[in-house]
């Protein structure tokens, strides 16, 4: 994937039609406030946005193109370390499904740039997004995470205090009463920043489906009609207005008509 922008990039979310260049999903993709990385099947790094960029202190360069496991090694001096085994799992199963899949806070410790071996204790929210292809497919895959380390840690003293307090009144009649006011923090942490994600997530994972099956739309109008890419989406755009109906519902109707698909 490039920064560049194309004729393709004229719908809003919602399918709508748009100013010519007025969407530039990647400049979006770039701009989200969340750490996301952009994978295709092979889990290889084909896009990265500045929020993760700042998270893992990484450069663009350093990771496109990268193998995600090999760019984000597991912490060898961590003991039972399982981020990778997790993470990949969750992959997996967007594959498998063709749909989004939430993990529970994972330790995934972030190696620090210049100084092999070392590694900064990291703990992050994470939720695999499918985008789907128009054969329904999954044709990449979007990875969002919060970094909850900070808000954990807090946690983690709030919980000392009473914990301490409990020890003094209850004895050893608190130890599932700690257990249980760890879940429930972490889970309470968790839920409320659950809602942005899937949102978020989402809206990116439809945009980008959408543009998918715009531009196999323009490419059967540019076969047929021997046009442009512009004369292609002026077409469509056509389409949509006479029938009055959404571009991407009007460009998914096109391909699953079209001969040969």
């Amino acid at each position: 994937m490039t920064r560049n922008r194309d004729a393709g990039l004229q719908t809003d979310l919602d399918g709508g039609t748009v100013g010519i260049d007025a969407v530039d999903y990647i400049a979006a993709f770039a701009a989200m406030p969340s750490p996301c990385v952009l994978l295709n099947t092979e889990f290889v790094i084909c896009e990265i946005n500045d929020a993760c960029l700042a998270a893992t202190e990484r450069t663009r360069s350093d990771l496109l193109g990268q193998d995600f496991f090999a760019a984000f090694p597991e912490n060898a001096n961590t003991q039972d370390a399982d981020g990778i085994r997790n993470v990949r799992a969750s992959f997996q199963r967007v594959l498998e499904t063709g749909r989004s899949n939430s993990m529970w806070v994972q330790r995934y410790d972030i190696a620090v740039p210049g100084t092999p071996g070392v590694f900064q204790e990291r703990h992050w929210s994470p939720l695999t997004v499918p985008v789907l292809g128009p054969d329904g497919a999954v044709k990449w895959i979007i990875q969002r995470v919060e970094d909850v380390t900070d808000v954990r840690d807090d946690l983690t003293g709030a919980l000392g205090f009473y914990r301490s307090e409990l020890d003094e009144d209850h004895g050893n009649d608190t130890d599932r009463a700690r257990r249980f006011a760890d879940y429930t923090a972490l889970s309470m942490t968790t839920a409320r920043m659950f809602a942005d994600v899937v949102a978020e997530a989402e809206q990116l994972r439809e945009a980008m489906s959408s543009r998918a099956v715009i531009e196999q739309a323009k490419g059967i109008i540019m076969a047929q009609r021997r046009c442009s890419a512009d004369g292609a989406f002026a077409v469509l755009v056509q389409l949509s207005n006479d029938t009055n109906r959404k571009l991407r519902d009007v460009a998914a109707a096109l391909v699953d008509t079209a001969p040969g698909t």
